[in-house]
């Protein structure tokens, strides 16, 4: 039976990583070093920008902004080769809206940005990535809470959009993984997970990675017979999940899968690093 160990990380920087990196690379003593050891990471925006990088969009900022994700990314595949990540808006480098976008420029070359294309892993398993969007009028700094429940309508409305654009490139059986836009301090994760688990369940999603600003706080749900993780804030609680995946010849409970080989979860772990 094939099985795949994945590290799942959301709203990462240099200073989390080098942490996370402590418990899991060769050169950590034998006795100390955590198991298991990974096929590969899927990280989620935020990737730690430097502050001043956000309202910059010149040129030399944006090859200065490449330069730091490569070396972070580097880091991470310091603890596994394999890296898969998806930027959070359009002020992090590749973080393209472009619907017609067939692959992103390489930051290393162990690396993958998955937004709006599918990485393939496995036969029967890709990744497909989703930056959302930010709205008009979204500030990403701002604390203000939307005028109404209208706004928070909105949003999921526009997210389902997007869902839908990518919807073609999505195979049966692919991971979805989602850097969410601020949404203010508002309560809408509900609804904007409902939004994500049905578009899931069509293609029989083994799970969805949902990341982004807004999303710090660690949870696994299920929703509609679908796996929402929310791997919580590495940067911030040094929260981090992993899950282990399992080939399944019924898939992962989609009744459009059609049979065959397929994959879903056979353990999930939420994990924090000590310290934070």
């Amino acid at each position: 039976m094939a099985t795949i160990t994945i590290l799942l990380l959301n709203d990462i920087d240099a200073r989390s990583i080098a942490a996370l990196s402590e418990r899991y690379t060769a050169e950590t003593s034998p006795s100390t070093r955590l198991e298991p050891q990974f096929d590969l990471c899927i990280a989620c925006g935020p990737l730690g920008l430097p502050p001043s990088s956000t309202s910059s969009t010149s040129s030399s900022s944006s090859l200065r902004d490449e330069g730091f994700l490569s070396t972070l990314i580097t880091a991470i595949e310091n603890i596994t080769s394999r890296v898969i990540y998806i930027p959070s808006s359009a002020t992090e480098p590749n973080s393209t809206t472009n619907k017609t976008v067939k692959r992103h420029p390489r930051l290393t070359p162990n690396s993958k940005n998955a937004n709006r294309v599918r990485i393939p892993l496995l036969k029967k398993l890709g990744v497909v990535g989703l930056s959302q969007q930010r709205l008009a009028g979204q500030n990403s700094d701002s604390d203000s809470e939307p005028d109404s429940d209208d706004e928070d309508n909105f949003v999921g409305d526009a997210l389902a959009c997007e869902l839908d654009e990518i919807s073609e490139i999505v195979k049966t059986g692919d991971i979805l993984a989602i850097s969410t836009v601020r949404q203010g301090k508002t309560d809408s994760g509900n609804e904007l997970h409902s939004t994500i688990a049905k578009a899931a369940a069509i293609k029989g999603a083994p799970f969805v990675l949902v990341g982004g600003e807004d999303n710090g706080r660690q949870d696994i749900k299920s929703i509609e017979s679908v796996p929402i993780i929310t791997p919580g804030s590495l940067r911030q609680t040094g929260s981090y999940v992993i899950v282990h995946l399992k080939s399944s010849r019924s898939g992962s409970g989609s009744s459009s899968s059609g049979g065959g080989v397929f994959y879903e979860i056979s353990k999930s772990e939420k994990l924090k690093v000590e310290g934070f």
